[in-house]
């Protein structure tokens, strides 16, 4: 901080010195516009404030961060002709609402470090993953049921994807069986992916998935061959959200 010697101060007039002194001082700690500014220690600032430039703003730790009482988010904006690969990181104490996360362009990275409550992430490009862990449905989204009394009997399993045991019987060869599954999380609109998992033989077991609409599907098994010995199939399924327009 500058140092000004006032008159009211010295109690008496000032030398010529001093005032040259005061000028000098405040013209080395005067901040201009678009120059080179460095702010040290807790600085605050209020009302519209517009920063141009290329501006980094660290915390102790050398963490990009911004927190305010009315609003919450960090707008990082790339600059023109500079790296096409960017990373925006969020790595709040707790994510309880929607977030909404923009890249500065269609090559941009986002990094989550924390699971969101957020509904819904929505994006216009692709979402990739390079990873070994690859893109699904985490742990809780699943759900199992047991078929009983029949195969055409219906089930209810109300979850994104899960495992479906079908009820132990013998069947002969070339059998068509159909029953419903009754899914709250079906839109008519969208895909059901199907595997046989374990239960009877493999590779006899022909599934199709069909009569996809809102709230339920339909399952029908074939089985190419006789299993002449009382078998579970256990079926895998997976939602694939999906629309038509």
């Amino acid at each position: 901080m500058s140092t000004i010697v006032t008159r009211g101060g010295k109690g008496s007039a000032l030398t010529h010195a001093e005032v040259d002194a005061n000028f000098v001082n405040l013209n080395t700690d005067k901040v201009e516009s678009g120059g080179n500014t460095t702010f040290t220690g807790t600085n605050t600032f209020s009302g519209a404030n517009s920063f141009t430039g290329a501006n980094t703003f660290t915390n102790a730790t050398g963490q990009i961060f911004r927190q305010a009482a009315t609003q919450d988010g960090i707008l990082l904006r790339g600059r023109a002709g500079g790296a096409t690969s960017r990373t925006v990181e969020l790595v709040p104490d707790t994510l309880t609402a929607s977030r909404t996360l923009t890249a500065p362009d269609s090559s941009g990275t986002i990094a989550l470090n924390e699971s969101l409550a957020a509904t819904d992430f929505a994006t216009t490009g692709s979402i990739k993953s390079s990873g070994t862990g690859g893109v699904g449905y985490a742990t809780g989204a699943g759900a199992s049921v047991t078929q009983l009394t029949s195969r055409t009997t219906a089930v209810t399993i109300n979850a994104i994807c899960g495992r479906i045991t079908l009820f132990s019987k013998t069947t002969t060869a070339d059998q068509y069986e159909t029953f419903t599954v009754n899914n709250s999380t079906v839109a008519a609109t969208d895909v059901i992916v199907l595997t046989h998992q374990s239960g009877g033989t493999a590779g006899r077991y022909f599934l199709l998935p069909s009569t996809v609409s809102a709230g339920s599907f339909q399952i029908t098994v074939h089985t190419q061959q006789a299993q002449g010995t009382a078998a579970a199939p256990v079926i895998n399924f997976a939602v694939i959200k999906a629309v038509n327009a």
